[in-house]
């Protein structure tokens, strides 16, 4: 049986490479972010969660929100707010976030036969196990950046590349399982006589 040797094509969504070059560039011009979503929701940043902040209240005009360590106002096109503090203090927990470091748009190489995700940016090389690459491409993507941003890493995911030898496999997107009414059983392997039965 011949097989193909076809690699899957990247994948890409530009919106997840976009966002992050705009937080950047606020970034750059000293405004402290702060993410809109959860780390663990598909489309947050690697950045403190606003509704996180102790005594978090509506602010006075032209700000959003306000504590007592300092005032937010709302990006609108990024969905993130710019943190103003009050003499240079931050909320507690924000320490574990390095909010001076840009937030970068990188690439991952997924391998599928072994669950990794590998993401490269300069001289870090972050593995990630375990991945569920099962799922459809957003939903691997968005997962994959969920786990970075749930460990503060500045970096969103926006394309996805694949390692060249996974197209050998003979079930490259899962394991086939077989079931009826009465069981069900992973199928990991085949074998047929001389004749292909």
């Amino acid at each position: 049986m011949a097989q193909s040797n076809t690699l899957l094509a990247p994948f890409e969504m530009s919106y997840l490479r976009d966002r992050p070059l705009k937080a950047t560039a606020l970034q750059r011009q000293g405004h402290i972010l702060v993410s809109g979503l959860p780390p663990d929701r598909w489309q947050g940043f690697p950045l403190p969660y606003i509704h996180g902040v102790p005594g978090l209240r509506r602010g006075h005009y032209p700000y959003d929100y306000e504590c007592v360590w300092g005032r937010f106002k709302h990006e609108y096109d990024l969905g993130v707010y710019r943190f103003i503090p009050n003499e240079g203090q931050f909320p507690p927990g924000w320490e574990a976030f390095d909010l001076l470091t840009p937030i970068q748009p990188i690439s991952a190489v997924i391998d599928r036969s072994r669950r990794l995700a590998t993401v490269k940016a300069g001289d870090r090389e972050i593995v990630l196990a375990d991945v569920p690459v099962g799922e459809n491409f957003y939903t691997l993507l968005y997962q994959i950046n969920a786990t970075l941003a749930q460990s503060h890493q500045p970096f969103v995911v926006w394309r996805l590349e694949w390692v060249a030898d996974e197209a050998d496999r003979l079930w490259p997107d899962s394991v086939p399982k077989i079931k009826n009414e009465h069981g069900a059983a992973y199928v990991t392997g085949y074998a047929h006589d001389e004749a292909g039965n």
